[in-house]
């Protein structure tokens, strides 16, 4: 992932939460190249505790379908089940980003199934939170 770098430069550690059982994030983070560290909350603890729900009508809305047919459209293949893996299709997800001190700095629950923040309005967050010396920094700083 080309922002790899560019996320290690702004001092940021990017971690993904899944739903699904480790065998199933194993499996979709061999398939999807996924960098960052993923970690399962089988119960939706953080989910709940996020307010993020399910929904059949914001997973399968008019974007949706959409994407979906542009996928057909330009003969992309589609996103499929991970096998022998219970999956919960209307759980429905989000993005947020914490400072050091745990508070929230971008807060984005998702209002269909492909709703994202741009990876420029993630930037923006990142860049917004005070600047960390990284510990080589430091150490130069001090010695001078």
């Amino acid at each position: 992932m080309r922002e790899e770098g560019t996320l290690k430069k702004l001092h940021t550690k990017v971690v993904v939460i899944s739903f699904g059982p480790p065998v199933g994030a194993r499996q979709w983070i061999d398939a999807s190249g996924c960098p960052f560290d993923v970690f399962c909350d089988e119960e939706r603890n953080i989910y709940h505790s996020l307010g993020l729900e399910k929904s059949l009508e914001k997973v399968w809305n008019i974007k949706a379908i959409l994407y979906y047919a542009e996928l057909v459209a330009s003969d992309k293949p589609l996103p499929h089940s991970i096998k022998d893996v219970e999956d919960d299709p209307l759980q429905m997800g989000g993005d947020f980003l914490l400072d050091k001190q745990g508070c929230f700095v971008l807060v984005h629950p998702s209002t269909h199934s492909t709703d994202r923040p741009s990876v420029k309005e993630i930037y923006a967050a990142v860049k917004s939170l005070p600047k960390v010396s990284s510990p080589k920094e430091t150490s130069q700083e001090s010695s001078q």
